[in-house]
């Protein structure tokens, strides 16, 4: 529930191996105060979004169901997270997310993320160092 979000003492949520059916209310999520880490890996890689290879022959190998949900950052992701103002870690391993990232370069506008994972995604756009 979006509730959650407004939580004061919420430091850490973490969501990390399920099987997210639907978008994430992102604007709940950059609303917080509060929320310094922000775990989002592997969104819809739970078991129950996955299906043994060849019939199960192989154990321990595994494809996502084809219904398993296509997750994108233009869904999933706001580029308000970037900015969020006590965000540190922001974590979006494993998630199969398309699409530019935000241009975070703006010396304007404060930035706190020291910790920023992007792995195993689709994501297209510059490196600004």
């Amino acid at each position: 529930p979006e509730e959650i979000f407004e939580l004061r003492y919420l430091h850490t949520f973490a969501i990390g191996s399920n099987c997210i059916r639907g978008p994430l209310p992102s604007q709940s999520i950059c609303n917080s105060t509060s929320i310094s880490s922000l775990l989002l890996d592997g969104l819809h890689t739970a078991s129950s979004c996955r299906s043994g290879l060849l019939f199960g022959l192989v154990p321990g190998q595994y494809q996502l169901n084809s219904n398993a949900p296509s997750v994108r950052l233009s869904d999933q992701l706001h580029p308000c997270l970037f900015s969020m103002p006590n965000l540190e870690t922001l974590h979006m391993s494993g998630n199969g997310l398309v699409g530019t990232l935000p241009d975070i370069s703006d010396d304007n506008r404060r930035f706190n993320i020291l910790d920023l994972g992007l792995s195993h995604n689709h994501l297209t756009g510059k490196a600004y160092l």
